[in-house]
């Protein structure tokens, strides 16, 4: 169950990149590309943590609740920053 969970998690993290991916190819703006360049560095590094941590227990250790964090304030921040950005409450 916890796996599930935890798939899940990665899963929304991955939708968020798409998301700023898409506004970004609709948008041709300095702050678009600054946030798809925060959301990539923030999707190689958590899988980046993954992979490395494949044969050990990782998912207790801080470093990947931060990148969650970081992209769900993140994400946040581009909702309310980026003009015709989708937001949460529109999905």
């Amino acid at each position: 169950m916890g796996l599930v969970i935890f798939a899940a998690i990665l899963r929304v993290i991955f939708n968020r990149y798409r998301t700023i991916r898409r506004y970004r190819s609709e948008h041709d703006t300095v702050e678009a590309e600054k946030f798809s360049l925060l959301f990539k560095a923030m999707l190689a590094s958590c899988f980046a943590f993954l992979i490395t941590g494949a044969f050990i227990s990782v998912l207790y250790y801080p470093p990947f609740w931060h990148l969650v964090g970081m992209v769900a304030a993140t994400y946040r921040v581009a909702s309310r920053t980026l003009p015709g950005f989708p937001s949460q409450e529109a999905k």
